[in-house]
């Protein structure tokens, strides 16, 4: 018996280890009948013995057998392979011998064009059949850009109507001229899992997301709340991380940069027993800039010199970790994150001494979130039909360090946390001289939530669709809420807790939604793509208020280089909670604030020329309706927040990219002019610190190729018109006024050996530009001059 099973086994290994030699023999035989024009031949074998291909193997034959569908004129067939290959390996790149077909070919699939997209419309379709414009942002592309930019400057930089504005402590975003002082307008998801909070709608935008994680970025430009409801009002931003079988091992990262900045970054990946798992780690903190700001500047009520911190993340790292494992029909995502900027300036917009204040539960003044995320995810196809079933999880915990001002003259409140003013013996309240004045607030957020949707294709005589519903239901709670006002940089003069006026309000609400969408093909041509979602919130005073979003496209697709979408959607995002139940004197909202809406109209062309150029043209407008603003009553008891905007603006913008085998370049322009506007960032046409034209052009110049070791040259130019900046209301006799336009350089020299190891150097503001960007502080924010930075990586 024994001696049967040695034999067995025996013959067991011989075969596995004969295999790889037999495919490889196979390749080879095909190779030359390739070489010699006997396509056909050389097809048929590849054919023939698929399967037996493996590793490396493998991608070469995708290769030839899409080299060989290409030479007998199969287009189709040869991109079905060439997408095999680069499922096998995402960063393949054709070489100078390969055909000009192929590598363009190869390219534009890397590029987006032509792949499938999953967010428009929560089926996996082309980016030419997407109801709604949509950038795709690849890995690639995120090479391009320097080390040292974070989610935000990324989407700046390639996403066409977005433009970076300054907050008070946060790195933000706004689309198409929208914004607010935390990003509360676009949707934020991580495959496909939502990371805005509820309480705020803030989704940050910094390094608390790790862009080593990433394999590319769906964004789209426009709302989409007809899927997604609450807070999808100007643009949708999915982050598509990578798979383990992507990776297949352990790739690290370290950066050294200007101003102390480390950043380091570490994946791993791999597939075992079925599973795919893939896992990342990031770190960021950077001392930041330094600049001294002299007295008489109108930087503090007191006349002394002061100084101000310019990309400063420190105290406690920025950091992202989780883990994906995808297993049959389920998917798993865990994560955790953290991310707090140090703001410029204080909250009344006045110097102060940072390093004075004290800590706070081990933080320093800023705005810090630690955010946990869990998603469990079941997806499973029955024939032409297909379940998704998410159940999902998020719990935050904020703080909100604010520095008030180093000296201010205000009025004395009592000590008992109820907000009211001391009066004097002349009846009115009594005034004087802070020192150190801060304020420290916390609260957490707890959400559970579940979503099913069900799809399936149809046909109707010669017309067939595909008809998507599902439904929605959430809950989330805010548990525990802290208030700590002090003076003299760290003695606590009040203190509330839940039980105390003057505070955020604990409590909990819960919403439903339903939501279907039908994409029907009259013809392989013409697509009508119609969607109308429900969206219900129970809130926490017995209110409910209600939102329906429609949206409806006609697609048409007359080659597979050119495609016309006409759209109207509208979409909303409610009031924050934070703004409805808080009776803070800063944040003091009303609890019947009302959703915010945006109609908008969106007509796009996109398509490709002679397979080197691709573009896409957008025009656009929106109309959006009950903002939210700053109450302009005097009452000092008035809420603070209402819903009293209203904002018309219109515009085009274009993506245009050119690629070679040696070559890469982006540009992306947005012209936008608002028509009116009430109760907003405005004034005669002009949006506050919105740009009316921008401009971004990325290239990237391969500079040598031989053997193991490449050389590639990237340069970044940033274009900026001049914007309208808000006049100080904190004092006496401000005006408006006008930042200057800027035109800013970056430059990447990166070297790769092997595709094992890269060292790269960047150099961010090549001209050491001095300029600033505003938004909804009182004073615009200064951004870094000339920076250096140095990477190393590897793969193991």
């Amino acid at each position: 018996m024994i001696n049967h099973l040695r034999i067995y086994l025996t013959v067991v290994a011989l075969t596995l280890l004969a295999m790889p030699a037999s495919a490889q023999d196979v390749y080879v035989q095909a190779e030359n009948a390739y070489k010699i024009g006997r396509i056909d031949s050389a097809l048929v074998l590849l054919k023939r013995n698929e399967k037996a291909f493996l590793g490396t193997d493998r991608q070469k034959a995708y290769r030839l057998m899409s080299l060989c569908c290409l030479a007998l004129d199969q287009p189709e067939q040869s991109e079905y392979y060439a997408g095999l290959l680069l499922n096998e390996n995402k960063y393949f790149f054709g070489s100078l011998e390969d055909p000009v077909r192929f590598v363009d070919m190869i390219n534009r699939l890397r590029e987006g064009r032509g792949t499938t997209i999953k967010t428009a419309s929560g089926q996996e379709e082309n980016i030419e059949e997407a109801p709604v414009p949509v950038t795709i942002i690849t890995r690639e592309m995120i090479d391009m850009l320097s080390n040292n930019r974070n989610i935000g400057q990324i989407l700046a930089a390639y996403v066409p109507g977005m433009s970076e504005i300054c907050t008070y402590a946060f790195a933000n975003v706004a689309m198409h001229g929208v914004y607010t002082n935390g990003q509360e307008k676009i949707l934020v998801m991580e495959n496909g899992h939502r990371l805005n909070a509820r309480s705020t709608n803030n989704g940050k935008l910094d390094y608390a997301i790790s862009t080593e994680k990433i394999d590319h970025i769906e964004v789209l430009r426009g709302p989409a709340s007809s899927l997604y409801g609450n807070v999808a009002l100007t643009a949708v931003v999915n982050i598509i991380t990578k798979s383990g079988n992507e990776i297949n091992g352990i790739k690290g990262k370290y950066s050294y940069g200007s101003f102390g900045t480390h950043r380091a970054d570490l994946t791993a990946g791999t597939t075992f027993l079925g599973a795919d798992v893939m896992a990342w780690a990031s770190l960021y903190t950077s001392k930041g800039e330094r600049i001294t700001i002299p007295a008489g500047s109108g930087y503090s009520q007191t006349p002394h010199d002061g100084y101000a911190y310019v990309g400063r993340y420190e105290g406690k790292p920025s950091y992202d970790i989780g883990v994906t494992i995808k297993l049959n029909d389920f998917n798993l995502m865990v994560s955790r994150k953290y991310g707090k900027l140090v703001p410029q300036y204080s909250w009344y917009a006045q110097t102060y001494d940072y390093d004075r204040y004290r800590q706070f539960f081990g933080v320093t003044p800023g705005y810090s979130v630690n955010e946990n995320h869990l998603n469990l995810e079941y997806d499973k196809s029955f024939g032409s039909s297909n379940l998704n079933i998410a159940l999902y999880g998020d719990w935050y915990q904020f703080q909100d360090y604010q520095v008030v001002s180093d000296s201010m003259y205000n009025v004395e409140f009592n000590p008992d946390g109820s907000g009211t003013p001391k009066i004097g013996p002349d009846g009115k309240p009594v005034m004087r001289l802070y020192h150190g004045v801060y304020q420290d607030d916390n609260w957490e957020e707890y959400t559970i939530g579940a979503t099913a949707k069900y799809s399936s294709n149809y046909k109707i005589g010669n017309q067939h669709g595909n008809l998507l519903a599902g439904a929605q239901f959430e809950f989330y709670r805010i548990p525990v809420n802290e208030f700590f006002l002090g003076e003299e940089y760290s003695n606590i003069t009040i203190v509330t807790t839940p039980e105390s006026p003057n505070q955020l309000n604990v409590g909990h609400e819960k919403s439903i939604s339903g939501f279907i969408q039908n994409k029907h093909y009259f013809t392989d041509q013409l697509i009508l793509n119609a969607g109308l979602r429900y969206d219900k919130k129970y809130r926490r005073n017995d209110m409910s208020v209600e939102a329906f979003s429609p949206r409806v496209a006609l697609v048409y697709v007359p080659s597979k280089t050119f495609s016309v979408k006409a759209s109207y959607s509208r979409s909303f995002v409610d009031a924050p909670y934070f703004y409805r139940q808080n009776t803070q004197n800063t944040y003091k909202g009303s609890e019947d604030l009302m959703p915010e809406y945006m109609n908008a109209i969106q007509l796009d062309f996109l398509g490709s020329i002679g397979g080197h150029f691709d573009y896409d043209v957008n025009l656009f407008y929106n109309h959006l309706t009950d903002l939210i603003c700053n109450n302009q009553s005097t009452d000092l008891n008035a809420p603070k927040y209402v819903n009293s905007g209203s904002l018309k603006v219109a515009g085009i913008e274009t993506e245009l990219s050119y690629k070679t085998t040696a070559f890469r370049s982006r540009l992306n322009t947005t012209f936008q002019r608002a028509m009116s506007a009430e109760q907003y960032y405005y004034d005669d046409h002009h949006i506050y610190s919105i740009p009316s034209v921008t401009a971004n052009l990325a290239c990237e110049q391969r500079l040598f190729d031989k053997k193991n070791h490449s050389l590639w040259l990237s340069g970044n130019l940033r274009y900026t018109s001049r914007t309208l900046n808000k006049a100080n209301s904190r004092v006496t006799g401000s005006e408006d006024f006008y930042l200057n336009e800027r035109a800013l350089v970056d430059l990447r020299l990166k070297y790769d050996y092997n595709k094992t190891m890269q060292l790269s150097l960047d150099c961010d503001n090549v001209f050491n530009t001095c300029y600033e960007i505003g938004g909804t502080s009182y004073i615009p924010y200064r951004y870094p001059g000339r920076t250096l930075m140095g990477t190393v990586a590897f793969k193991l």
